[in-house]
């Protein structure tokens, strides 16, 4: 028997959309409507001799809103596209990593600098594995918390993260992880810092962010799968992310 826990974030009308920090909250805004009722489509088909037939809706909403995965094609022009990329990529042994104890990011937007925050780097990395008693194999999908999730969808989820430094990102793909993932809206500070995300021009790296539930996951080591929609020329996608465990307490 299988376990499943549910890793994404709700679809819903004004969830938050990564924005420029200091820019607007919900400027890259998600509405959820009602496309036909079940009232209107009675009529409309049976001229109301049914009361109630059928509902739909429309979705418009960012391709780099809610629990996403960005494709290289999001930073560079000559990457991969999103209906692209093999679906093996989202599915395969995971770890889960711990850096709730880390300081997030005080941000001044207005001169655009960091007063203060922790990092996740290399050696918090290795640190973190160690904490999970895990070393990490090629092909792992690396999922990280910092608990920031407790904050959606609140406003103040735009500005509480742990940013990563460039080298983290290097390194997690010198040990060869395949996708890795957060509890968070973004990896990177824009503008005037280390921006991992550009780092997809120079080295094929993909990520997810605004995951969910971490705390729930109740093993390092565990199977994931989060498939993404087949965009037709899309940079970025949402997916359904996915923590499968084992009744025997995980992956061995």
């Amino acid at each position: 028997m299988k376990h499943f826990i549910d890793l994404s974030q709700p679809i819903e009308t004004g969830m938050p959309a990564w924005v420029e920090m200091g820019g607007t909250f919900g400027l890259a805004k998600t509405i959820v409507e009602t496309w036909e009722d079940h009232e209107t489509s009675a009529y409309l088909r049976t001229l109301g001799r049914e009361k109630e037939l059928f509902k739909t809706c429309f979705v418009v909403m960012s391709d780099n809103g809610g629990t996403h995965v960005d494709a290289t094609y999001h930073f560079n022009p000559l990457g991969e596209r999103i209906a692209e990329v093999p679906l093996e990529r989202f599915y395969g042994e995971a770890v889960l990593l711990d850096f709730t104890a880390l300081q997030p990011i005080r941000y001044d937007p207005y001169e655009r600098k960091i007063l203060e925050t922790d990092w996740i780097t290399p050696e918090t990395l290795q640190s973190a594995l160690e904490r999970a008693d895990e070393k990490l194999r090629p092909d792992d999908i690396v999922l990280i918390r910092t608990g920031a999730e407790k904050l959606w969808p609140n406003r103040e989820y735009h500005h509480t993260f742990v940013p990563f430094r460039v080298e983290a990102v290097d390194w997690m793909i010198d040990q060869g992880v395949k996708l890795f993932g957060m509890d968070q809206i973004t990896i990177d500070v824009i503008p005037g810092y280390d921006l991992p995300h550009l780092n997809m021009r120079k080295r094929y790296s993909m990520h997810m962010e605004n995951l969910r539930n971490l705390d729930q996951i109740p093993c390092s080591r565990f199977r994931f799968a989060g498939f993404p929609l087949k965009w037709s020329g899309g940079p970025c996608s949402p997916i359904r992310a996915m923590a499968i465990i084992e009744d025997a307490g995980g992956m061995s």
